[in-house]
């Protein structure tokens, strides 16, 4: 009994701790916002006078500094039909908040994750949508970009909700119209955390996110089914010291480059995040960096995996240039005819405490014009310039939820990965927040099998943990259809 009361109040505890990572933030003046509104007069002071979708639009960016905007569950459009230039804009100071039922009293009973807030594109309302009003496929005239954050700083908020349905297909149009689908972002450091970019459209960068975000946090999001020219999920451009954490790139199509995250002088951290499922490809011929392209950038990744993503170069990624570190990542089942894992096409990237173990065999890890410094990682068929190089079955298992808030492939008991990474430089958790070394040294690539367990399961999983706060990460993979 005893036992049994201690292993109770673990478990609350644990689940405190998932939803104080929700709920711990300062709330300032609010006003509610339904797709209808509510009662005259609709002041957004109450449930019952909220505002309506057309009063959010006009007074948002009015607020007082410290305003947040509480939003119900439903589908929000940002202008009327014909408008395609009509888009949903960020302020300094103000927060934008969904997953309300509409009798919330306080934030942290908010559910995203049974309240879906979608803003969507599809001002003419003729998009095919699942039953919660996400993009599957874009029909008609949709607006170019469902959000605008420009020249704002960090106060400007955006959380829990589905951007869906945005078409920058004009390729003879301004930035703004063939750029960002989901969002366009410049001269921006907003914050952007636990939401969804699923089915946007941009003609030339950045399906999802086109942005120029400096300083920016990107946390818990989820891109998938989007379609661009270049970085199909996200495409960055000069955005230094940005942060992206636990975030998902799931089945984006990049036409010629990226499918999943492009970023082009853009020195950004990312960390314990998957790229899975993206394609480079055109339609008729394979493109470059199926899950990351990057060029003149040098990124730091961190306990990120890539799984399963195609290209011609770099099935996993793709690196032009500057000097790139990739660090405790796994790379497997990428494919590519050059580089099923990485292509390294200029520049010296350091490569330390890494997996590829992809569809290329001795194709993993392919140079031109560029030296990688590979370091203790297990590479199949070898790499014959690197130190510490591991040939040997890591015996990963297949992508699944094994704790954290994103996917990740486990080391099964055997794995040539055990033990065998360094720590100089190291992270000190895995890619699902799992404390490093759990045994008599690090493991290599982004999953640090815990030897109490054997690995897996436990955290604040998002794919399996039924706590309010989550957002849907759950929606179905999609891939967007052109009309």
């Amino acid at each position: 009994m005893e036992n049994e009361r201690k292993r109770i109040v673990v478990l609350l505890l644990a689940v405190f701790s998932c939803l104080l990572a929700f709920t711990s933030f300062a709330e300032g003046a609010v006003k509610r916002v339904t797709v209808n509104g509510g009662i005259a007069p609709r002041d957004g002071d109450s449930w019952e006078k909220a505002f309506s979708v057309e009063d959010f639009r006009i007074n948002h960016a009015m607020m007082p500094v410290d305003t947040e905007f509480w939003l119900a569950a439903g589908v929000y459009a940002p202008g009327a039909a014909g408008n395609r230039d009509a888009a949903f804009y960020l302020a300094s100071g103000t927060s934008i908040y969904g997953g309300f039922a509409g009798n919330e009293v306080t934030r942290g009973q908010r559910n995203p994750r049974a309240n879906i807030t979608v803003l969507t594109g599809d001002i003419d309302e003729n998009d095919t949508r699942d039953g919660n009003g996400v993009t599957t496929a874009i029909n008609g005239n949709n607006s170019y970009t469902v959000v605008v954050a420009e020249n704002v700083n960090s106060t400007a908020i955006l959380d829990g909700v589905v951007i869906t349905g945005g078409d920058a297909s004009n390729s003879g149009g301004t930035e703004f119209q063939k750029n960002g689908g989901g969002m366009y972002a410049v001269n921006s450091s907003a914050v952007i955390r636990n939401s969804s970019f699923i089915g946007n459209f941009a003609d030339s960068r950045g399906g999802g996110i086109f942005g120029s975000i400096s300083g920016s946090r990107v946390t818990n999001c989820y891109f998938s089914g989007n379609t661009s020219g270049r970085g199909g999920g996200m495409h960055l451009v000069d955005s230094d010291e940005m942060v992206l954490e636990d975030c998902t790139f799931s089945d984006n199509l990049g036409l010629y480059r990226a499918g999943g995250l492009s970023l082009r002088n853009s020195d950004v951290r990312v960390s314990s995040s998957t790229f899975s499922g993206n394609r480079a490809f055109d339609g008729a011929s394979w493109g470059d960096g199926g899950g990351l392209f990057t060029e003149l950038s040098s990124p730091v990744l961190t306990n990120c995996t890539f799984s399963g993503n195609r290209a011609y170069y770099g099935g996993g990624m793709y690196n032009d240039g500057q000097a790139a570190k990739v660090i405790n990542c796994t790379f497997s089942g990428n494919a590519a005819d050059v580089g099923s894992g990485l292509r390294v096409y200029n520049g010296t990237p350091e490569v330390k405490n890494c997996i590829f173990w992809n569809d290329g065999g001795g194709n993993e890890i392919v140079e031109n014009s560029a030296v990688a410094v590979v370091t203790r990682s297990v590479v199949r068929g070898g790499f014959p310039s690197g130190s510490s190089i591991i040939t040997a079955d890591p015996k990963l298992g297949p992508l699944a939820d094994n704790g954290g808030l994103t996917l990740t492939h486990a080391l099964l008991p055997g794995s040539s990965a055990l033990d065998r990474g360094t720590s100089a430089g190291a992270p000190s958790t895995d890619q699902r927040g799992v404390s490093r070394p759990q045994g008599s040294g690090y493991d290599i690539g982004a999953y640090e099998l815990a030897v109490s367990s054997g690995g897996g399961g436990g955290g604040c999983g998002i794919w399996g943990t039924p706590f309010p706060g989550v957002l849907l990460l759950i929606l179905p993979m999609f891939l967007i259809i052109r009309k």
